[in-house]
């Protein structure tokens, strides 16, 4: 039996200090000094205080590698350490004190802006056979609550009236962006070498802020560079720095923002660590899982960036202004930038940056990819938003709507849970921002542009499993998509697409669009020709005749909605990815956007 403390670290504001800035370089940095300060930086404090731990090393892949030493043996005892977040058990109160004293002091002079609530609980005698540590944890997450709760925000130190500004932030300017002194060497040199300076640009003023974040840029890519290794110069890929890499629609650059999380994961600690018999069976359930989710998130964007790069090499992305890389390896190669970047990884809430046109593949092919890894505590769920926005979008705005649609996806899991044993499901919810006007409420928009008589234009929130047997289903949208592209009947008849989407706004008008195009019962085959095992079959006879359908027939309140609006508006701003999609699904897309 040992004497022992409980140090809780968090960081705080992280929303705003990643994604205040339409300054990719900056939000990249800015994830990474978070990643950083609750692992490397915590056991940089560790060492150079001489407390014994049971950390052997840091890797820019792994993070923190823990051995098998408990606090009955070193100073500290890390039970998880991740981006943001830190859970520490220390035999010395005062000890505690000074590792919180002196990370302080290097997030002030590293990571300035950077905020963090800490909470250090009281001494109590630790044994790792007795059950205590439980509740003890529980008393230090509700001193930590309340400390974010009635917290004080420090207010930036104001210049002289001579001092300059960063272009920025509008604090105090400390250099330019092109000073090695100020963003490193290699941050530097990138500006150098972008030739602003020879074109007679003067460099940007930076603050401190933005600075530290610059700084870390660079680091932030030779991580991701050993986490993904196919993207690298020997093979010819770059991740993207600035937003203006990404492709072009109509004279007009997208970018998707995809955030995705894990369904109920805070239920899975709870449920884990319910019924143990011992502290160090508590302390192991926590570290498994939290260690088990930061590699299931790893390996599940690996596997994402190896579909993509798979379908750069196979040719189906060529559209996108994505040029092959030369394998010959002479000069003058161009170089690939990867339309996919990922900004906060590593655990079950993630959040990526892409091109327009491939945010909801993609998204949901990390869901896929996360959710059939294994986890404890049985089958793994998980929902995404994926906000699509022009790139001069205030990237805040845009971050929070991918947010919101996460929460609709989620509020949504209920209605496509297919039998009673599950307890979840995957869902993906996206919206299409294609002229930079900025909306408070998601809903109060949907209402307003997507209402139609007495139902939704929107098929979305959609159920992501292949197997579902809702029609409500990203199967049948991608079914769906894909007609319109390529099958005879709608190829290239923008025309005749667009007055379909449009005869679904009055109901009425639908009938009317059959004769019109002598249709009859052909637009069941877009729908029905998918649905022979589908439960919405009904549904789906019922949304062929008049347009509309019922997701429930049995449900009188249920309002009415149509699958086909969703995959039209879909058209210009979708490619599909993966071995199962041939490259003319994305140049038949680029002959109708001509048309």
């Amino acid at each position: 039996m040992v004497k022992a403390t409980i140090l809780l670290i968090e960081a705080s504001g992280i929303q705003n200090y990643i994604f205040g800035s339409n300054h990719l370089a900056q939000n990249i940095g800015a994830s990474e000094i978070v990643y950083r300060s609750t692992t490397e930086w915590l056991y940089q404090q560790l060492q150079r205080l001489n407390v014994s731990s049971n950390i052997d090393r840091f890797s820019e892949v792994k993070g923190l590698i823990l051995n098998s030493e408990t606090l009955l043996s070193v100073d500290a005892e890390i039970v998880y350490a991740n981006g943001g977040n830190a859970f520490v058990l220390f035999q010395d109160r005062e000890k505690a004190k000074q590792v919180v004293q002196k990370l302080t002091r290097q997030i002030y002079e590293n990571a300035r802006g950077l905020k963090g609530n800490v909470a250090l609980g009281e001494v109590f005698d630790y044994d790792p056979k007795n059950n205590d540590l439980q509740d003890q944890h529980a008393d230090v997450r509700a001193l930590l609550s309340q400390k974010k709760a009635t917290g004080t925000s420090a207010l930036p130190l104001g210049g002289l009236s001579v001092t300059s500004t960063c272009v920025y932030t509008g604090q105090v300017a400390i250099g330019g962006e092109t000073d090695s002194d100020v963003v490193g060497e290699a941050t530097a040199q990138r500006f150098v070498d972008r030739g602003d300076l020879e074109r007679g640009i003067e460099p940007r003023r930076i603050s401190k802020e933005v600075a530290h974040k610059l700084r870390y840029e660079h680091k932030a890519k030779k991580r991701l560079e050993a986490i993904l290794p196919r993207v690298n110069d020997q093979n010819g890929y770059e991740f993207v720095m600035d937003f203006g890499h990404f492709g072009v629609v109509d004279d007009s650059s997208y970018i998707a923002v995809i955030h995705a999380d894990g369904n109920r994961m805070g239920d899975r600690f709870i449920a884990l660590t319910e019924n143990v018999s011992s502290n160090e069976e508590y302390i192991d359930r926590l570290r498994d899982l939290s260690a088990k989710i930061a590699a299931n998130s790893l390996q599940a964007l690996q596997a994402t960036v190896d579909v993509l790069i798979d379908s750069i090499e196979a040719g189906q992305l060529s559209d996108l202004q994505i040029s092959k890389p030369d394998p010959s390896g002479k000069k003058g190669k161009k170089k690939v930038y990867l339309p996919f970047r990922p900004l906060v990884f590593g655990g079950d809430d993630v959040t990526f940056v892409a091109d327009g046109r491939l945010g909801l593949e993609l998204a949901a092919e990390y869901v896929k990819q996360f959710t059939q890894l294994e986890l404890p505590g049985g089958p793994v769920y998980a929902r995404a938003g994926v906000a699509i926005v022009k790139t001069h979008y205030p990237f805040s705005r845009a971050y929070e709507l991918a947010d919101e649609l996460s929460s609709s996806a989620k509020k949504a899991i209920d209605q496509f849970v297919d039998h009673p044993e599950k307890e979840s499901a995957n869902v993906i919810d996206w919206h299409y921002s294609t002229t930079g006007i900025i909306f408070n409420d998601l809903n109060e928009l949907r209402e307003r542009e997507f209402s139609a008589d007495d139902g939704s234009l929107l098929m979305r929130p959609l159920h992501l499993d292949d197997h579902s047997r809702q029609w409500k289903a990203w199967g049948l949208f991608k079914h769906l998509v894909d007609t319109f592209r390529n099958q005879e009947e709608w190829s290239g008849k923008k025309n005749k697409v667009y007055a379909l989407r449009n005869s679904l706004r009055t109901r009425n008008e639908y009938p009317l669009f059959l004769t019109n195009y002598r249709l009859g019962g052909f637009v069941s085959t877009l729908a029905l020709d998918v649905s022979k095992d589908l439960e919405g079959k009904k549904g789906l006879e019922q949304m062929a005749a008049q347009g509309w359908a019922k997701r429930d027939m049995s449900d009188s309140a249920e309002p009415m909605k149509t699958a086909y609006h969703d995959p039209i508006e879909a058209l210009d701003y979708y490619y599909p990815i993966g071995p199962t999609h041939a490259p003319k699904s994305a140049e038949t897309a680029k002959e109708m956007g001509d048309k």
